[in-house]
């Protein structure tokens, strides 16, 4: 590890550091990873660590809320066993509130036939509640609760109108036999 690392390197680390909830002799090992890491991404082209190429370095490891996040879930847990999260990928984590949100766009768009709204608005709401869960970001989180609320009232209003419908068109008047909600000659 270098004696200085360079500016943007350093802020990022404060930043990690700031975020990591290891005991701090977990997290000075965690720092040094990443900052060898960091350096050794650095010296693979060859050049000077010029602000853009640091910046480079560091935009493809991630926020430092994502790279902590990711630390927190490799931690073993005092019981002896891994975080609960499951082992998925940061990268398909970060896809999840889209995804989440496409069902709930496809929740609003399918009311036109309600069994697809349903479906869709069920699973717009579970994923973004899945998908809030895992969220490091304001926009994930943003857009996981976008979907929620999608999903949940799209699923919920269309569950409504078919009780009701269904209690319209089946709601026989006992005089006549006829259905209420249709229109019957009698002569």
């Amino acid at each position: 590890m270098n004696a200085q690392p360079h500016p943007l390197v350093q802020q990022y680390l404060d930043a990690i550091d700031r975020r990591l909830t290891a005991p701090p002799s977990e997290r000075a090992t965690i720092l040094e990873d990443i900052s060898s890491h960091i350096h050794e991404r650095l010296s693979e082209g060859g050049t000077t660590a010029s602000d853009d190429a640091v910046r480079t370095v560091l935009n493809e490891l991630g926020s430092p809320e994502a790279v902590a996040a990711e630390w927190a879930d490799q931690r073993p847990r005092p019981e002896g066993g891994m975080s609960a999260s499951p082992a998925v990928s940061t990268e398909s984590r970060s896809n999840l509130p889209k995804i989440a949100l496409g069902f709930g766009i496809l929740a609003v768009v399918g009311i036109i036939f309600p069994p697809i709204a349903i479906i869709a608005g069920v699973v717009a709401l579970i994923t973004g509640i899945i998908a809030l869960r895992g969220s490091t970001t304001d926009s994930d989180r943003n857009l996981s609760w976008t979907a929620i609320l999608c999903g949940g009232v799209v699923a919920s209003l269309t569950i409504v109108a078919l009780i009701g419908l269904t209690a319209f068109t089946t709601n026989f008047n006992e005089d006549s036999g006829t259905s209420v909600g249709m229109v019957t000659q009698q002569r």
